[in-house]
């Protein structure tokens, strides 16, 4: 295996030990020229970040107008595209529903309002991110799935 291709996985293992669970991070969209930033709960699973929001709320207005958007929770840092999926209980989303409801186990029943069509899965499809470990920085490139090692010694 080539080194970035091995640094990579090195990288995506320790993403999946963070956030592979329920995680406040940082989620960062703009349109006009303007960003917001805010808290969502967001659970990290194969490149991609899902969180669960309302599809009329300012962040989805904004991802509509530009779906570009960054995440970071503490020294972590991600790009990626952003996409509504829609409703939890859409049959393409069954899989990913069980996974998340499992994750969210705290709030899902109450918070997560299945039976509004406007209660949607939002993907997060990662681009590139920056992971560190005790002794490294990662900075990954998830279209071609290697990544960079820089000792922090």
């Amino acid at each position: 295996m080539d080194v970035k291709a091995e640094h990579f996985q090195n990288a995506i293992k320790i993403m999946e030990k963070e956030y592979r669970q329920d995680v406040a991070i940082a989620l960062a969209t703009s349109a006009n020229d303007i960003v917001s930033v805010r808290m969502v709960d967001g659970c990290y699973l194969d490149g991609v970040f899902y969180v669960t929001c309302g599809a009329l709320s300012n962040k989805m207005k904004q991802i509509s107008q530009n779906p570009q958007v960054g995440i970071c929770k503490d020294l972590f840092q991600a790009k990626g595209l952003a996409k509504n999926i829609g409703n939890p209980k859409l049959k393409e989303n069954a899989q990913i529903r069980e996974i998340l409801k499992k994750v969210f186990f705290k709030f899902w029943d109450q918070y997560v309002c299945e039976d509004d069509p406007n209660s949607i899965i939002l993907k997060i499809q990662l681009t590139e991110a920056v992971v560190y470990d005790n002794k490294n920085k990662y900075v990954l490139d998830f279209k071609k799935k290697i990544a960079e090692r820089f000792d922090s010694d």
